[in-house]
């Protein structure tokens, strides 16, 4: 059902606008893309240089994903491990 709606969230997550881009991050994750693919995006929205919304989006997103963003586990940690502060921001 998502399947033919993947192609313009990934363009999506490159968007200029900050909000657009977390709000893709999220939905990625949800629709449950392949990992090889999906974590890889959201691995990268989670890097410093992109605004706080989008990187706690990105990392909702991973969350999402569950088992299958396990190799973005030590990404992750990293992030939550910086501000302690984040992890009530997840919610």
């Amino acid at each position: 059902l998502v399947e033919p709606a993947l192609p313009d969230m990934e363009k999506a997550l490159n968007d200029k606008d900050a909000a657009v881009r977390a709000a893709a991050a999220e939905a990625v994750g949800k629709t449950d893309p392949d990992p090889a693919t999906g974590v890889p995006l959201l691995v990268k929205l989670t890097k410093e240089g992109q605004p706080e919304e989008v990187r706690l989006a990105a990392v909702r997103g991973l969350a999402a994903m569950g088992p299958n963003a396990k190799s973005a586990g030590p990404e992750m940690r990293k992030i939550m491990q910086s501000d302690p502060e984040k992890k009530s921001k997840l919610y």
